[in-house]
């Protein structure tokens, strides 16, 4: 697949016109209250990432930020919990986000179309769960282990 029959595939998915946004390289598409989801190739269009806000901290106590970042990077080890997104963090605008990025060579139609509907999915899942997962971590003495590796 290359960028162009990518946003034919998910402009057809979202019944929009999306042949201007392949052109670009990019475009947002809003998919609902508070998921608006930013799409940009990569500069060879090998590539498409998305992501979108789950959370913008503003004057967030130092001690919240830390359980914060802790849970985030303990939430997507590997993928698991996340459906192979991932969290960042934006210093600039000082927000969470949630982020994917596919690789356009040999994707098909469907699994393009699956990976958009996993990551919104995903995205209204963490806008809504995120708060709650580090409010039970204040509410511990050491952090909640989310998942455990072992050593082999």
């Amino acid at each position: 697949m290359d960028l162009q029959l990518f946003f034919q595939v998910i402009g057809a998915a979202t019944k929009l016109e999306l042949n201007d946004q392949a052109k670009s390289g990019g475009c947002t598409i809003h998919f609902g209250s508070n998921l608006d989801v930013v799409f940009e190739s990569t500069e060879d269009k090998k590539n498409i990432h998305f992501f979108s806000q789950v959370l913008k901290l503003d004057i967030t106590a130092e001690r919240t930020r830390s359980r914060l970042f802790s849970a985030l990077l303990q939430l997507h080890l590997l993928g698991i919990a996340t459906e192979n997104c991932y969290f960042g963090f934006d210093p600039d605008l000082d927000r969470i986000i949630l982020f994917r990025t596919l690789i356009l060579e040999n994707l098909g139609a469907e699994q393009a179309v699956r990976a958009v509907e996993e990551f919104v999915n995903q995205l209204e899942r963490w806008q809504g769960e995120l708060l709650n997962v580090v409010a039970r971590q204040n509410g511990a003495e050491n952090q909640i282990p989310i998942f455990s590796m072992q050593r082999m």
